[in-house]
């Protein structure tokens, strides 16, 4: 199971950099530490030149199967009670332009069931950009992470915590036009995996 949950990182890494499941985002892998103690797999940042070396980090958190979602949630939850969102200790933008700790960092969950892992995995074994690059798993994560990055806000807002506020509104405005613009994506199908809608109801569960 951890070899699957390797590829499906590799898989979510590669495609956000190649074929654009994120928009225009840049997907980095986080230093082992991160990875180990902040709980953070990877790091999406979107760069606008309005707002210079400004950033909008998102932290994701892959996961491959539903019964690990609840702690993972739970984990969050306790962050925005703190008053402290996530944190990267070892991070560099890819221009340079930040080295060191970024904190503050709205960190959400996505995840697929492991039919949907091994239909992507079979996919880029044998190099099927086309179809990788027009998959309806790139609508489905940003369906997750929207509605995660929603409640999350709301619960912030409702708990006063207004640092974590703005974080969740940043990377919203971010989110939600990049989610529109992949509705051609979207399949009923897949929208119905079971991991992905036992992200959103765990999500509604914990922060309703």
């Amino acid at each position: 199971m951890k070899h699957i949950a390797d590829v499906f990182e590799a898989i979510v890494l590669t495609q956000s950099d190649s074929n654009g499941w994120l928009g225009n985002a840049r997907t980095l892998k986080t230093a082992p530490y991160d990875d180990f103690k902040n709980k953070v797999d990877m790091i999406a940042e979107w760069f606008t030149p309005e707002e210079g070396s400004r950033l909008l980090a998102l932290a994701v958190d892959v996961t491959f199967g539903a019964k690990s979602v609840q702690k993972k949630l739970e984990a969050i939850k306790a962050e925005i009670d703190s008053g402290k969102l996530g944190s990267i200790k070892y991070f560099k933008d890819e221009r340079g332009d930040f080295i060191g700790m970024r904190n503050n960092v709205p960190r959400t969950v996505i995840g697929v069931s492991e039919l949907v892992i091994e239909e992507l995995a079979d996919l880029w074994v044998h190099r099927k950009h086309t179809a990788l690059a027009e998959h309806p798993i790139q609508r489905l994560f940003l369906d997750e992470i929207d509605a995660q990055l929603m409640m999350m806000h709301n619960y912030a807002l409702k708990k006063g915590k207004l640092d974590a506020v703005l974080a969740y509104k940043q990377v919203l405005g971010v989110i939600q036009p990049l989610r529109d613009s992949k509705a051609k994506f979207r399949s009923k199908e897949i929208a119905g995996d079971t991991v992905a809608r036992e992200i959103v109801l765990d999500t509604s569960k914990i922060f309703g």
